[in-house]
């Protein structure tokens, strides 16, 4: 594996860029098409922050500033999951592609007759464990958006708040709740009138509907409820606990964010190419981030509305608007190379807690 190189003095140069062309004319230009160094005026070497003339963040590209630690520990950990095709991707820009990829966590999934629902996918479920190693990555990057880029971090912490499971939907999505009475003496069986008595509760009746919290949690996840309970013991005892339970352990994730993080959703994607393309799900005005592992030569990010190139190592990071522009790989690409995107689904932020989320 390539290691994280040695650190000296980090400096960040602050670039203001003009666009060579406006979006619709990027996107008549590269949309769902290969790059290449051609559409390459400025590879970036060192740590820069792109911006726009008016002072907008279009890329901030870090080098080497992942712990070698954590780099070795997610290169580990990346090399245990198992990926589908690419080239069977349903992402058009990815589509045809050799390599892997992979989704993790929250997608706003559609349900038959009932619109759509926050779910986990399916490759979280199967390989949850390992999913769970990778946190450590996440919250670096995490802490890194925090230092570099503090403004646009608070903006999209506030912006993904509202994806915040209440702890109504938490039961409704892992408890199984097919039977329930409700307070004036009726039994419910639909799970829409569960959910609104649930929600009922949680706001009208706190105190009773903590106690059914537990009663429930006891059922359905008694290890994590005891550690729970031993938490609030050590607590009450005067220790501090850095890591909250809920942010940190257990099986379960209360909330459509990776615990201790603003990210819903992590893509994974193993020595694939992308054409150019927008990441046009993500949450609106946000950034995401990219950080590349393995020993690989090529697949450098290239933004071609700016003319730039990230060419990414291990223990480098990427945060960029993808969101907004295009942006693909630079072939070809050799050697074993695995990304993490690491991202807020727009869907998933904008929800009003009126549909209980599926499991």
């Amino acid at each position: 594996m390539t290691q994280a190189r040695t650190r000296s003095a980090f400096k960040i140069e602050k670039l203001p860029l003009k666009p060579i062309c406006s979006p619709e004319e990027a996107r008549e230009k590269f949309q769902n098409r290969y790059l290449d160094k051609s559409h390459v005026t400025l590879r970036l070497t060192e740590s820069t922050h792109i911006v726009t003339p008016q002072g907008k963040t279009k890329i901030l590209f870090l080098k080497n500033v992942l712990p070698t630690k954590v780099v070795t520990m997610s290169w580990e950990t990346l090399q245990k999951f198992r990926f589908k095709p690419a080239k069977n991707s349903r992402r058009a820009a990815l589509q045809g592609s050799t390599g892997g990829e992979l989704l993790l966590g929250w997608l706003d999934m559609a349900r038959r007759s009932m619109g759509t629902f926050p779910g986990l996918t399916t490759e979280t479920r199967t390989q949850w464990a390992t999913f769970r190693e990778l946190w450590l990555l996440l919250w670096m990057i995490q802490y890194l958006y925090n230092k570099f880029l503090p403004k646009y971090s608070a903006k999209q912490q506030q912006k993904a708040g509202s994806a915040r499971e209440t702890a109504a939907d938490y039961l409704l999505r892992t408890a199984g709740i097919e039977v329930m009475g409700s307070s004036d003496g009726r039994k419910l069986t639909s799970k829409d009138d569960i959910a609104e008595e649930l929600r009922r509760w949680e706001k009208k009746l706190p105190d009773a509907f903590a106690q059914f919290f537990v009663m429930q949690l006891a059922q359905s996840n008694p290890e994590y409820l005891a550690k729970l309970i031993q938490q609030a013991d050590d607590e009450a005892r005067g220790l501090k606990y850095y890591n909250r339970l809920g942010l940190k352990d257990g099986n379960v994730m209360m909330g459509y964010t990776v615990p201790g993080t603003m990210f819903s959703t992590i893509t994974v994607n193993q020595t694939a190419l992308f054409r150019a393309h927008e990441d046009g799900n993500n949450l609106t005005g946000a950034l995401s981030c990219l950080a590349a592992f393995g020993s690989f030569s090529g697949g450098e990010l290239c933004f071609p509305r700016f003319g730039v190139s990230c060419p990414m190592e291990p223990g480098d990071l990427l945060i960029g608007d993808t969101n907004r522009e295009l942006h693909g790989n630079l072939g070809p690409l050799t050697g074993s190379r695995i990304s993490v995107v690491a991202y807020m689904r727009d869907a998933l932020a904008r929800r009003e807690n009126d549909v209980s989320p599926m499991c």
